[in-house]
């Protein structure tokens, strides 16, 4: 709430006599601690917008600010592999789905081969159910998707 670390207040402490103390639990007054923050001009490092600044451009700073670390937690994020590019992403559906078309397509073909001269129905229903699982198993391969590095 005050951009610095607990740290940074005991050692003010430490090196202010008059600074604010914590309460009886342990808890800190954010209240008093900002402005004896203020008071002192202490914590300069971590502002982004000056006083002289006007109210425009203080905006503008902070949001430079809130940007760059938006940038860099999606930096992190694609380098952990939480976040993956939307062009990836894209391209490994484009392969999915024609994929998946070639092996739809396909299946007519391989079922009126076997289907030709089958006259009795539940033969002919075990055989389109095997030409199913053997579609069902070319999706789930996905040989035709690049696999990840």
């Amino acid at each position: 709430m005050l951009g610095v670390a607990r740290q940074t207040l005991n050692r003010w402490r430490r090196e202010h006599d008059d600074a604010p103390e914590p309460d009886h639990n342990g808890l800190h007054d954010v209240e008093a601690w900002r402005d004896f923050i203020a008071d002192r001009g202490l914590n300069q490092s971590n502002r982004t917008a000056s006083d002289n600044d006007s109210p425009e451009t203080a905006y503008l700073k902070d949001e430079k600010l809130r940007l760059e670390c938006e940038r860099i937690a999606i930096g992190n994020a694609i380098q952990d592999g939480t976040l993956v590019p939307a062009a990836d992403i894209e391209a490994g559906l484009s392969a999915l789905l024609g994929g998946l078309r070639q092996a739809i397509n396909n299946l007519p073909g391989r079922l009126a081969d076997k289907m030709l001269h089958i006259t009795d129905h539940h033969e002919a229903e075990g055989i389109i159910q095997e030409e199913v699982k053997v579609l069902l198993k070319t999706i789930q391969k996905r040989e035709f998707v690049d696999q990840p590095r």
